[in-house]
């Protein structure tokens, strides 16, 4: 990618994280809201029993991933919970990777549900400081 195309990219990304989330008033913004993809591959069903509503769990992008270049993997304490589904991925990954803090709770758990089913997440965006003001108009 051309270096100033990226740079406008990584402006772009930190003026919309702190826009939206001063836009909504609250210093955040919810990116996504959904289940956690390959859950029952990794270690959540092995944890499932320690896991709370409102728990924080970790995001990590994952660049080098063989399969998806955008994926990233949600983490609690350690242990691998699965991955944001690709259809929240891309957007959440290009955040991620320019430092934009991002934090995702656990808003359901369901262990009647299917294994794909069984934990949703909100993934926030946090605004990291004021948005540039406008510029007055005459």
């Amino acid at each position: 990618m051309n270096p100033a195309r990226h740079q406008q990219k990584e402006a772009l990304g930190q003026m919309l994280a702190k826009g939206l989330a001063e836009e909504h008033g609250r210093g955040s913004c919810v990116l996504a809201e959904c289940q956690i993809a390959g859950f029952r591959y990794h270690d959540g069903p092995d944890i499932m029993a320690y896991l709370q509503v409102g728990d924080e769990v970790k995001l990590i992008a994952e660049p080098e991933n063989p399969h998806d270049p955008w994926a990233v993997r949600i983490e609690h304490c350690g242990s691998r919970l699965g991955y944001l589904p690709r259809t929240h991925n891309e957007a959440v990954s290009r955040l991620l990777q320019q430092d934009v803090l991002a934090r995702c709770l656990i808003t359901r758990i369901d262990a009647n549900a299917p294994p794909w089913e069984a934990v949703r997440v909100q993934v926030r965006i946090e605004a990291t400081g004021p948005a540039t003001p406008a510029e007055p108009t005459a």
